[in-house]
């Protein structure tokens, strides 16, 4: 825990104070004040090594603005979550503007332009999140925009993050990083679920790498939905919850994409060699039975029905 106060520098040298904080806690910006001499701002930072909370309050206005020069000379691998208890913060970024009350939120990535006008009073808090924990969940291009904060998903973040910050102090760092997983967890979710135009993009995204997972490894037997959502980074219940928008389950899309894969295979000459039990184990089946009861149930005839034309004997095994 660090704990951070303009008033514990001289007057004149508090503005420039607070813009080497934002540096090392974040990234280069230009800082523009409404009283340089005499900002008055604090705060506490705290931080696992892998995420960092930073509590700021202001009394005066100021303006953080970061440009390409910055970016260019100073890359910055973490996302920004920005979230207002008190005053309003106006936030720019790409070509899109956001105004943020208390009960709002933002998440942004400061390696594009952003200008940021925090209001006198204003009171939020700023988490500093791992590109990879955003960007293997979300779309990066349809990221921006005020994110709802007040029902749903999105009170349970900020109830999170509240009580982080309230607690922080006497977390360790597992706890500290595990409670920041789970509410990144959520915050996706909350801005995957809000209704701002294009946001549904997020859910199909999602749907379409689940989709691609389950055909790349179809073939494993081994594979549940709890396996897909440990690889792709996220929750079953999540999983499960953007599947059902598209009308089925982890384990009905495993099973049609086994069946698409066995019915492939039987009705390739190339595979003739192959028996039926042997085709069911390609395909990620536990059982020729089970196999041979679902193929039935699901194309109307047996797998031996589809198999090509064979002049000679049937393989080995083959029932």
């Amino acid at each position: 825990m660090e704990r951070w106060a303009t008033p514990d520098v001289r007057a004149g040298e508090r503005g420039d104070f607070f813009a080497d904080l934002v540096h090392r806690y974040h990234c280069e910006m230009d800082i523009r004040f409404s009283q340089h001499e005499d900002f008055v701002a604090h705060g506490f930072r705290q931080t696992s090594g892998l995420y960092q909370i930073l509590d700021w309050r202001q009394r005066d206005e100021c303006r953080l603005l970061r440009g390409k020069r910055q970016i260019s000379r100073d890359p910055y691998e973490n996302y920004l979550f920005v979230l207002p208890f008190r005053a309003s913060l106006g936030v720019t970024a790409n070509d899109a503007e956001a105004e943020l009350f208390p009960q709002t939120g933002v998440l942004l990535t400061v390696n594009e332009p952003i200008d940021v006008l925090g209001a006198a009073g204003l009171h939020a808090a700023v988490l500093a999140i791992p590109s990879r924990e955003i960007d293997a969940r979300l779309d990066r291009c349809d990221l921006f925009g005020a994110i709802d904060l007040s029902t749903g998903v999105g009170r349970i973040v900020r109830d999170i993050v509240t009580g982080l910050m309230a607690e922080a102090e006497v977390l360790n760092a597992d706890q500290f990083n595990a409670i920041c997983d789970r509410m990144v967890e959520m915050l996706c979710m909350a801005v995957v679920g809000d209704d701002r135009p294009g946001v549904a993009s997020h859910a199909d995204t999602v749907a379409t790498s689940i989709r691609r997972h389950v055909r790349n490894h179809a073939r494993d037997p081994h594979l549940t939905g709890e396996s897909i959502a440990h690889a792709l980074g996220w929750s079953l219940r999540y999983v499960q919850l953007v599947l059902r928008r598209s009308g089925t389950t982890p384990r009905e899309l495993i099973r049609e994409e086994r069946l698409r894969l066995a019915r492939e295979l039987l009705m390739s000459p190339a595979h003739r060699h192959l028996s039926i039990s042997n085709i069911a184990h390609a395909a990620g089946f536990a059982s020729h039975s089970a196999f041979s009861t679902t193929f039935r149930q699901r194309f109307g005839n047996t797998p031996r029905d589809l198999r090509p034309p064979h002049s000679g004997a049937a393989p080995t095994g083959e029932p």
